[in-house]
């Protein structure tokens, strides 16, 4: 039996409707506007503390106040206590400074520094067979005058423009070594830092990449085209040490890797995801083994977890660092930049390797104390690539194995 419904029952329900609509959606904006004036008094905290700090330090302190040094000061102090690990505050002339490096036809003498606490530059690291390395600097040594201009804490961002200028341009660097001082006289030239090589062990390529920068996918490209032109049975890609780098770069390379396919997204704060990077159907159809440490991060974890998740590769070494998170560069107004996280990698198959790292298929541990030195102690004292290549082979033998086994079959056919 049907039962008719009235029209004014029909008006109650939809009036109860709207009632309880409207009530959530006025709980939900409620809370939107509270958490929105909650972070507005949060920033006038924020602006009148630094109103009241400016104040005093203008009307009482005896010092000179720098306002460009002052704002940058400022700003390197609010990225740093946002406790973003790996958040950075770069002023406009470091900012200048990366740009060039990466534009052509710029010159410099192959130099890495950093500001020590007296203000002067010291130098780093020395780029092989690079004009600096060809006079005589050294890791260690400190710049104290650049073309007779005295570095110190004032001037530093200049004297940092002062290091790259036109290929073939002559400078003058003055540098104290323990207690004496030094003048060179260095000519700039255009300087890309190797950062792929290779060997061959028997019939198997070693490919041991130190950075994924810019430079990276064309000297990958050059080191894997003369291996397969070797006629190697099987590749080691060595990644232990390499931190940081490009994604666009470690992508790249990855792409001649692996069949077509994604190979990194980015999960975002709001939790949507977003395809970065993905193959096309060219691969290389090698045995392949990937080489990992715990210094082993960002861009390299990328490597190894993609070969990893398509079945490419195996891993020999020890747990990643773990560093799996994107970050952004933002430009502000001044020219100056701030790099700030943004997303979580998630990877094609295994999702994110952030904080847990990219697990070894073979755990294998050297001594710490070799961990810097894999460059000079050669396979017989390392065994993480002994066992790469352990692997390596049994794998190019299992493979062989198999073809011929199908080739039988067919021909049974």
């Amino acid at each position: 039996m049907n039962k008719k419904i009235s029209f004014g029952t029909v008006i109650a329900l939809i009036l109860i409707v709207i009632a309880v609509t409207f009530s959530i959606t006025m709980v939900y904006s409620s809370e939107v506007f509270s958490d929105k004036m909650y972070a507005i008094k949060e920033r006038e905290a924020l602006y009148s503390k630094l109103s009241e700090i400016d104040n005093i330090v203008r009307t009482k302190s005896i010092s000179d106040v720098n306002n460009e040094v002052l704002m940058d000061a400022i700003a390197d102090g609010y990225i740093s206590g946002i406790k973003d690990p790996f958040a950075e505050y770069i002023t406009a002339a470091e900012y200048m400074l990366k740009t060039k490096k990466t534009e052509k036809n710029i010159g410099e003498i192959g130099i890495e520094v950093y500001q020590n606490d007296s203000g002067y530059m010291c130098i780093e690291e020395i780029i092989p067979d690079s004009p600096a390395e060809e006079v005589g600097l050294y890791p260690g040594d400190l710049i104290i005058e650049i073309d007779e201009t005295e570095v110190n804490k004032e001037n530093y961002d200049n004297c940092l423009k002062m290091l790259q200028d036109d290929p073939g341009t002559l400078m003058s660097i003055k540098i104290r070594r323990d207690v004496k001082e030094k003048v060179f006289e260095i000519t700039r030239r255009i300087i890309e830092k190797p950062v792929v090589q290779s060997n061959i062990f028997d019939k198997y390529g070693y490919i041991k990449i130190t950075s994924f920068d810019q430079t990276t996918p064309n000297q990958f490209n050059r080191v894997l085209d003369d291996l397969i032109g070797s006629h190697v049975e099987g590749l080691v890609f060595d990644v232990r040490n390499t931190a940081g780098g490009d994604i666009d770069s470690v992508c790249t390379v990855l792409d001649k890797l692996l069949p077509e396919g994604p190979i990194v997204s980015a999960r975002y704060k709001q939790g949507n995801v977003e395809l970065l990077y993905s193959s096309d159907s060219f691969e290389i159809n090698l045995p392949m083994v990937v080489v990992t440490n715990r210094h082993s991060s960002d861009a390299a974890e990328i490597f190894a977890q993609a070969l990893k998740d398509y079945g490419k590769a195996k891993s020999v070494g020890n747990t990643t660092a773990g560093k799996g998170l994107m970050q952004n560069y933002f430009k502000l107004t001044d020219g100056s930049m701030m790099k700030i996280t943004v997303a979580e990698y998630v990877m094609p198959v295994s999702d994110s390797y952030n904080r847990v790292g990219v697990k070894a298929d073979f755990e294998v541990s050297i001594p710490i104390e070799l961990e810097d030195k894999l460059d000079v102690i050669g396979v017989q004292d390392d065994a993480q690539l002994r066992k790469a290549l352990e692997v390596l082979i049994g794998s190019a033998k299992q493979e062989t194995s198999s073809e011929s086994s199908t080739q039988e079959n067919s021909d049974e056919e």
